[in-house]
């Protein structure tokens, strides 16, 4: 399924579809319909860009409809997000797949993207990540 950027209100869009390395390719080309005016002429264009999202500080991504996502989907929210800053608004990105959470974690960029964790989900993780408490060590060490 190839990847789609649907607007659904001003400042407010979604993906749908599979973010794979071939189609995030594609939706970097589209980035102008989040950023106007970004790309070659951007620098001289900043204040006007930097004027036209004063009104709208936060634009919202909405991941709900991406069905499958790899790194190459993390790199284009990471893009994404220091677009918005360069024109002095913020990106919003919501409902992300477990995928790219998972990747965003690895990678140390869940705080970048306000992806806070509570104890209780980290714990949960832990716990779900960590041996049965009946396995053994191979070798034991007694001091």
């Amino acid at each position: 399924m190839v990847a789609r950027l649907i607007e659904i209100d001003e400042g407010r869009f979604r993906i749908e579809g599979e973010l794979n390395l071939k189609s995030v390719a594609t939706l970097a080309r589209e980035s102008s319909r989040l950023f106007p005016g970004q790309g070659r002429r951007a620098q001289f264009q900043i204040k006007q860009l930097q004027r036209q999202h004063s009104q709208r500080e936060t634009l919202e991504l909405d991941l709900s409809g991406v069905t499958r996502a790899n790194s190459a989907a993390v790199a284009l929210m990471l893009d994404w997000t220091a677009r918005a800053q360069a024109v002095g608004s913020r990106l919003r990105i919501r409902h992300w797949p477990e995928s790219m959470l998972r990747i965003a974690r690895f990678s140390n960029l869940a705080e970048l993207f306000g992806l806070s964790e509570s104890t209780e989900d980290a714990r949960a993780r832990f716990r779900a990540s960590a041996p049965p408490a009946d396995v053994r060590p191979l070798v034991e060490n007694d001091g």
